[in-house]
């Protein structure tokens, strides 16, 4: 890729054939994962807009800088410039980390409608705390134990820890980075993208669970066209904790904010 910029990890889905077949695009950036797992982390979503007729291109948030980005204003930056090299993007789609980067981007990418999973708006004490824990154990060398400890807290109220092993991900030198990836949850620390998520004034649909034990409610703020649904019963992975409420929220609001207006101008023509 040009200007010495990290090449992202990407997967690219058409959308499905339908009337609707080829009305735009979605951007998807993943949150901070031990490794990348294909884009399993959007679970039913993937469809939902494959069946708005959008194409999918879902993204590896950390591989959009180098393996160690000093700031989440860097990786915004690579970000930027991955999206000014991609093509248009119709809806900017982010889950947790890559939400949080999400917000960063829409004052300066044109959308026509943003979709945010989880995302944090700004990083309180306890979040902080939080993402320390699972930082801390990373740092420790112990991608198991961070793995652990960050399903801890993606868990939903009253679900059963599992006893699935952390992904493994070697890097280009053939080392297991899946504690190194982990680690960059810091760069969620001391978060708060206001400014930029508030300048931004097209439509926005944020997403989180009502017993999250990461973001909730209260890391979020109001834009000037945002509407947020706290889905009950759901916790950090409320698309699928709930797969139906959030499939059926989301495909509503991308028929009305994306759908529409382009098989409206496509029929104009």
């Amino acid at each position: 890729m040009s200007r010495g910029r990290a090449d992202p990890t990407v997967r690219i889905l058409p959308g499905a054939c339908s009337d609707a077949g080829g009305v735009g695009r979605a951007v998807v950036l993943s949150p901070a994962m031990a490794a990348w797992d294909g884009g399993a982390f959007f679970g039913p979503l993937i469809n939902t807009l494959r069946g708005c007729g959008l194409d999918v291109v879902l993204v590896d948030s950390l591989s959009l800088a180098g393996p160690n980005p000093c700031c989440i204003d860097q990786l915004a930056q690579c970000a930027a410039r991955w999206l000014d090299d991609s093509g248009p993007v119709d809806v900017l789609v982010g889950n947790a980390l890559g939400g949080a980067l999400a917000q960063l981007l829409l004052p300066t990418t044109r959308l026509k409608a943003a979709v945010l999973l989880s995302a944090p708006t700004r990083v309180d004490h306890e979040l902080e705390r939080r993402l320390r824990w699972v930082v801390a154990a990373a740092e420790r060398g112990g991608a198991e134990e961070a793995h652990a400890a960050l399903m801890q807290l993606v868990r939903r109220r009253g679900e059963e820890p599992g006893t699935v092993a952390p992904p493994s991900r070697n890097d280009a030198r053939g080392v297991d980075d899946s504690g190194t990836r982990l680690a960059q949850l810091r760069l969620l620390y001391g978060l708060d993208t206001s400014a930029a998520f508030q300048a931004y004034d097209g439509p926005v649909l944020q997403v989180v669970g009502e017993h999250s034990r990461l973001v909730g409610p209260q890391h979020l703020v109001e834009g000037a066209n945002s509407v947020q649904l706290v889905v009950p019963d759901a916790g950090m992975r409320p698309h699928l904790d709930a797969p139906d409420i959030v499939s059926g929220a989301v495909a509503s609001f991308v028929t009305q904010e994306v759908v529409r207006d382009a098989i409206g101008s496509r029929a104009a023509r």
